[in-house]
């Protein structure tokens, strides 16, 4: 008895709570439908589960919605254990303050937008604070928090069609089942994918999406309930068609009989004609020749052209686009500036020049562009002198490939060629240019790959070029850059000034020992030719030559 009784209390809450709970009803009103959920939920919760139905709150914008509204809520909405129910619409004040001089004060709908024929508002206060709606028991509106939970909350659901009630036998009970949960036998309307179910004759129909109800089975059903589904007539469960027209493939609708274009005969499109059929193709397409397929025009040779540039042919169209260097304006190719553009401008290192679909680059005398380098610049000269290219800041000169500076005259530092063939080896002959060189081939021979080597016309042979035309080759000589003086090192300049110094010396040198040399003898001449003598310290030997003009030694006196 004791756990009996403990039983008793513990499922009594359960009991109460099931007879208490309402039942979720619905109504629809042409392709609307509304629905009531009674389920505690704050109005975020409430707008996701309406959502996750393929739905929103309900939008109360007329009285025909409000209306609905009492149906559902005195349908079941005051059940016993209520009291005064609060219901969740689809209204809410999105930021800012209320303003009772509009008609829904300031709040939006769910979908957005604040537009409604319909309000009926309770009191007339002005909140600054986060604010949603709920419907009172006397169809009236309050401001609520939107964090606080409803007893539940209308959904609104809209379709292209709605089925209307099932006819049938009178005393037949027809129970429904709607997408959204809700079931029930009175509705006085009922949303697409909605099961009918008739007990007494074990067959469910289904609420299509053209506002009709169907089956799954071909053929018709029981003639008293929706006159078995037929299009024209139902008897003994069997549809029937007016005369001149058959059943369809799904036994209860009906169709004309077929023509000469059912089945189609044609790939494109079939036409009846005079007991027969024809076939046309669609636009871009013409006919083959067997009369039935198609095959794409190619619009693109069309003469003249359907395009004003270039033309891509599509299946059954073309599409028009311009030449690399132009760009499509108002329907035309115009020519576009790339020297006006600073990727193009950029490539250029001298000059640009804007061409009609491209541009060129451009370089000041005395320079011409570098073939390997696109856009660059060098030195070029097509004598065998050029003035060599100086700056000051630092001092410097430059010279083009195959050049070296003559600095001669440090004032006008002259460029003047190398001779290239001395140290190029040609097949046959050797013709220097300018910066370059030419090999050339005897008459009936071609220049090889190599631009050096001949050999003679029609020998296909390894590393041969297969233009004959070109019989001759010119190849730039590459030299180092021509010296300067400030490319002389202090080592080099210093043992200059001393081997000079050296030289000097040496000049110095040579030139007093002569002089010495040629000083003693002219006194000893002195001695050997005079006829006088002051004094005479030492005895006069017979080192001077035999003189006729001299005394004898023996007659001299000394005075």
């Amino acid at each position: 008895m004791l756990l009996l009784a403990i039983f008793f209390i513990c499922l009594r809450p359960v009991l109460s709570s099931h007879v208490d709970q309402p039942k979720n009803t619905a109504v629809c009103i042409e392709k609307y439908c509304y629905t009531l959920f009674w389920s505690t939920k704050r109005f975020q919760g409430a707008n996701k589960l309406c959502e996750k139905l393929g739905g929103h709150l309900m939008t109360v914008r007329s009285t025909v919605a409000a209306d609905a509204i009492s149906q559902m809520m005195g349908g079941g909405g005051a059940a016993a254990g209520t009291g005064s129910p609060v219901l969740w619409i689809g209204l809410q004040l999105p930021q800012g303050c209320t303003d009772p001089a509009k008609r829904l004060r300031g709040f939006q709908w769910v979908t957005g937008d604040e537009q409604s024929d319909y309000s009926n508002w309770q009191g007339n206060g002005t909140t600054c604070e986060p604010r949603c709606v709920t419907v009172l028991p006397d169809q009236s509106w309050q401001e609520t928090d939107c964090a606080a939970k409803a007893d539940g909350f209308l959904c609104e659901f809209t379709f292209g069609a709605t089925c209307s009630p099932v006819t049938a036998t009178p005393g037949q009970t027809v129970l429904y089942n709607t997408t959204f949960g809700i079931e029930g036998g009175d509705f006085l309307a009922l949303p697409p994918g909605t099961r009918a179910l008739i007990p007494s004759l074990g067959l469910e129909l289904l609420c299509a999406g053209d506002g009709r109800w169907s089956r799954e089975a071909a053929g018709a059903w029981d003639c008293e309930v929706e006159r078995g589904g037929c299009g024209h007539t139902c008897q003994d469960s069997r549809c029937s068609c007016p005369a001149g027209q058959r059943l369809a493939a799904d036994g209860r609708s009906c169709s004309p009989p077929p023509g000469p274009c059912e089945p189609s005969p044609c790939q494109h499109m079939c036409f009846p004609h005079g007991g027969d059929f024809l076939c046309m193709c669609h636009e871009g397409f013409e006919l083959e020749e067997d009369g039935l397929r198609c095959r794409d025009i190619d619009d693109c040779a069309l003469v003249p052209s359907v395009c004003e540039q270039g033309c891509s042919n599509l299946p059954g169209a073309f599409r028009c686009h311009c030449f690399q260097g132009y760009e499509e304006v108002n329907g035309k190719c115009e020519d576009t500036d790339e020297c006006l553009e600073p990727s193009f401008y950029l490539q250029c290192e001298h000059e640009c020049r804007n061409l009609p679909g491209g541009f060129e680059c451009l370089c000041d005398p005395p320079y011409v562009l570098d073939p390997q380098r696109p856009g660059r610049c060098k030195l070029f000269c097509n004598t065998t002198e050029c003035p060599a290219k100086c700056t000051q800041h630092p001092p410097s000169c430059e010279c083009p490939d195959g050049f070296l500076i003559d600095d001669a005259d440090s004032s006008n530092p002259i460029c003047v060629d190398i001779d290239d063939c001395d140290s190029v080896t040609c097949d046959f002959e050797c013709l220097n240019l300018p910066g370059a060189y030419e090999c050339l081939c005897p008459p009936g021979q071609l220049l090889q790959a190599d631009k050096t080597s001949c050999r003679p016309e029609g020998d296909e042979g390894s590393g041969a070029t297969d233009e004959p035309e070109y019989s001759t080759a010119r190849m730039p000589f590459t030299t180092a850059a021509p010296p300067v003086l400030d490319s002389f090192g202090l080592g080099i300049l210093l043992g200059v000034i001393v081997g000079m110094l050296l030289m000097i010396f040496l000049i110095a040198l040579i030139h007093c020992l002569l002089k010495k040399h040629y000083a003693a003898k002219r006194a000893l001449d002195y001695k050997c030719h005079s006829t006088e003598k002051e004094v005479v310290l030492q005895k006069v030997t017979s080192d001077c030559p035999s003189n006729p003009n001299h005394a004898d030694p023996s007659n001299i006196t000394i005075k």
